[in-house]
């Protein structure tokens, strides 16, 4: 199944359920991880990544066919 990272700290569950129930919809999996917590051995896996990781963990991110940040200010991509 395909995969989306999810990274972020201040989701509600109400945001996570709309989240998993969307992703499953579209054939995905939703993950999601503290802030910029998505280990490396397992970057590859994903997709999708929504959030605002450390830019060195991208260089990870083998299969990531879509970006999204949740706010502006993503000079250090």
């Amino acid at each position: 199944m395909r995969k989306i990272a999810v990274l972020s700290s201040f989701m509600e569950a109400h945001h996570i359920d709309k989240i998993k129930e969307t992703a499953a919809r579209c054939g995905f999996t939703a993950d999601f991880y503290a802030d910029d917590r998505l280990p490396k051995d397992q970057c590859a896996d994903y997709e999708v990544l929504y959030g605002m990781p450390g830019p060195s963990l991208l260089k990870y991110m083998t299969s990531l066919k879509w970006f999204c940040t949740p706010s502006a200010g993503v000079e250090p991509y």
